[in-house]
């Protein structure tokens, strides 16, 4: 079974279940299928760990027919020479030839290579120990190549920059090598469009599965000029983020709380004459803000802003915060605690320390956070914010289902 696990702080699974062999530090040498190419990478074969780094792959990738492209990756046999090694054997012996991606999930990976077409395929050659490393060269990251868990047969490829990707670098796993060229056959893959898988229960299964028609091994360096990330979704001139500020009036029904005391009706007018006197310019907004919204800010600070990125929009470095916050947290934690066995600091100084870190942590993730439009279920809310113009103010009309929790007058501030 393949499955996805995604927790706080994200946990990621990729496993490829079936039968195997017992994993070991060693592969076994065995006896090598046909060979679809004069190349024997076999253990203790002709071609020694440090010729691995003279090859590359190239998978040639079709749909329904169709040629999808290519796929050529260079190879980290300095990272992981066992599951390098394995790869490429499988790889000159024809054995990911006419198999598939079976998995497909665009925020995290596209996963293939298994012959039995099931996700629980295993290699005849067994299986392999990880060999993870905490080298951040090898990172995950978009366009990375990595075995599956267990290592040996089966790979994914990373088509996103996300905490899911990341969070794989918390986990055994043995990384193949990266893209060098192919980033548009890549896309066409990640873009497909899935449903519910039988087994795994995962929403990604392709409706119709791209075939890796040949993967072939050549000697040489991997070809390289192209930019490998993913590109940026074509917006047709709407922009990217919006910062806005809210004025929410809502009525009892919809407020979740004792202190809204009006009807909707009431609400509805209220709305419509604050938004109507901030227009007129009767009303300043930060004075509309503090008197009339029943989110009620606090009057010791700056009016909260609300960050939304537009549809495909992907902004890295705010993901990227929150994760490494969480490291540096987890690593300052354990320091501290070393220091408290130590005799070093008292148990008063652990905990301002820990409180004061924790503190400079949010405030730097909140001022990089931003939610995503497609998260966001106040369609109405959404719609309007991308509407304004820097300076501008809006009113979202309630709705039960693009704006259910009542009106909101907007701002846009950048």
């Amino acid at each position: 079974m393949l499955r996805l696990l995604a927790l706080l702080p994200i946990l990621v699974s990729l496993c490829a279940c079936g039968g195997s062999s017992a994993a070991g530090g060693a592969e076994p040498g065995g006896t090598s299928a046909p060979a679809k190419q004069d190349l024997d990478f076999s253990p203790g074969g002709p071609i020694r760990d440090e010729e691995l780094g003279e090859f590359h792959v190239v998978m040639r990738v079709s749909l329904e027919g169709r040629p999808l492209g290519e796929l050529v990756f260079g190879l980290w046999p300095e990272a992981a020479p066992r599951a390098v090694r394995r790869f490429l054997r499988h790889a000159a012996e024809g054995t990911y030839d006419g198999t598939t991606f079976h998995r497909v999930v665009r925020e995290f990976v596209i996963q293939g290579g298994d012959p039995t077409d099931t996700g629980q395929g295993a290699s005849p050659y067994g299986e392999l120990a990880p060999e993870a490393t905490v080298d951040p060269a090898y990172r995950h990251g978009y366009g990375v190549l990595s075995f599956t868990e267990p290592p040996s047969l089966q790979f994914f490829i990373c088509c996103a920059d996300s905490p899911a990707v990341w969070a794989l670098d918390e986990r055994p796993i043995s990384r193949l090598g990266h893209l060098t060229q192919g980033v548009a056959t890549l896309e066409q893959i990640a873009n497909l469009e899935v449903t519910f898988g039988k087994v795994s229960g995962e929403r990604s299964t392709p409706l119709t599965e791209p075939v890796i028609e040949e993967v072939r091994v050549v000697r040489g360096p991997a070809p390289t000029g192209e930019t490998i990330q993913r590109p940026p979704v074509d917006l047709r001139g709407a922009p990217e983020v919006v910062t806005v500020q809210e004025i929410w009036i809502t009525f009892t029904e919809r407020a979740g709380t004792s202190r809204v005391r009006r009807n909707r009706l009431e609400a509805e007018m209220l709305a419509r004459e604050v938004f109507g006197r901030l227009q007129s310019g009767e009303l300043e907004w930060e004075e509309a803000v503090r008197r009339y919204s029943d989110s009620h800010p606090d009057p010791d600070q700056p009016l909260p802003v609300r960050r939304i990125s537009n549809y495909g929009v992907r902004r890295i470095e705010a993901q990227r915060a929150a994760v490494d916050a969480r490291a540096e947290l987890r690593a300052m934690r354990n320091e501290l605690r070393q220091e408290l066995a130590s005799g070093l600091i008292t148990s008063e100084e652990l905990t301002r320390r820990q409180e004061e870190a924790e503190a400079a942590s949010q405030a730097r993730v909140k001022a990089l956070f931003m939610e995503r439009r497609e998260d966001i279920g106040e369609t109405g809310y959404a719609d309007t914010a991308f509407k304004l113009e820097v300076g501008q103010v809006g009113l979202v009309e309630y709705d039960p289902y693009a704006s259910p929790r009542g009106w909101f007058i907007l701002r846009r501030v950048e």
